[in-house]
């Protein structure tokens, strides 16, 4: 029986998988502190999120700002295509 090679992920995919993970951990890190020092619901709940908010905020920029070259270059292409049929 032949042995199928294991797919690797590309290395973007790597790096967000680390990325999340890293997220994760760092929230479980937070929530276990809060719990510790007898913090409130609320404030347990704020902990918890605080390693997001960060991170989700530059991931929207980035894929705004990609968004946006993406847009800008179907345009760059469309007035190429009038021009070339003028």
């Amino acid at each position: 029986m032949l042995m199928q090679a294991r797919r690797v992920p590309p290395p973007v995919t790597q790096g967000m998988t680390m990325k999340k993970t890293a997220t994760m951990l760092d929230a479980q890190a937070a929530m276990a502190m809060a719990l510790m020092t007898g913090g409130s619901r609320r404030a347990t709940a704020r902990k918890i999120m605080a390693p997001y908010h960060p991170r989700v905020t530059a991931n929207r920029n980035r894929l705004m700002r990609k968004a946006s070259d993406t847009q800008a270059c179907k345009s760059q292409h469309q007035e190429r295509l009038l021009r070339a049929l003028r």
